[in-house]
């Protein structure tokens, strides 16, 4: 499979992520690493230390989720994302492949995580944060977690494969173990975006002023 081959199943694909799940062991070996030469902004340290720029960003539950998607700064991804509802592949030697089974024996999903990426054109364009919806938290493990995009999908499907997919199929995400505080907002600040959303809400401030206004919470 060549490196066109893998794009153009991307693009002409219902689901992104299916098609990379798709791509055949050998050719995962070889492609990822033409595209992020090409590119020439990822390299290994860069890729595992992505998150650090979304670092202490991610609401502490599903309804602050939900908030700051009301308030049109986050997407939720209608469907189930297989790259981030995976079980460790019985078949691995180092850890790095990984597979996806959404189904055991018993009819019962394996996991269930909700994927939400920051909306375009806002102070969370390049965030992604995972939800486990069975456990009731975020997901902030090696295997599952969301990861800071360089180019956000919603802006191009091809950019964001040659520097934030090919990355993770080749290097999967690192072993920089992230913690809770690692990525969920201090309390304090988190009780200052809600003030923004009742704000904008109850009193109707102007949605672009209150992502302003959020924008400065956040970095300071």
């Amino acid at each position: 499979m060549t490196e066109a081959d893998i794009l153009n199943s991307c693009m002409s694909s219902e689901s992104l992520y299916e098609s990379i799940m798709s791509i055949p062991r050998s050719s995962t070996e070889r492609c990822p690493l033409t595209l992020i030469k090409k590119s020439n902004k990822v390299d290994y340290k860069t890729h595992i230390y992505r998150n650090k720029n979304q670092s202490k960003m991610c609401p502490p539950t599903l309804e602050g989720l939900r908030l700051l998607e009301e308030m049109e700064l986050l997407r939720c991804t209608p469907f189930l994302t297989p790259t981030h509802n995976l079980i460790q592949a019985d078949d691995t030697v180092d850890g790095r492949w990984i597979m996806f089974r959404r189904i055991v024996p018993e009819n019962k999903l394996v996991t269930r995580n909700l994927d939400f990426r920051g909306a375009i054109d806002t102070p969370y364009e390049h965030c992604q944060f995972i939800w486990d919806d069975i456990n009731h938290k975020v997901v902030y493990n090696n295997l599952n977690r969301g990861s800071y995009d360089f180019y956000s999908p919603y802006r191009s499907l091809i950019d964001h494969f040659c520097h934030d997919v090919a990355p993770w199929i080749l290097w999967s995400n690192g072993d920089n173990n992230e913690t809770l505080e690692d990525t969920v907002m201090p309390r304090a600040k988190w009780s200052k975006i809600q003030d923004l959303y009742k704000s904008w809400k109850k009193l109707k401030v102007d949605l672009h002023e209150t992502h302003v206004s959020l924008t400065n919470v956040i970095h300071n």
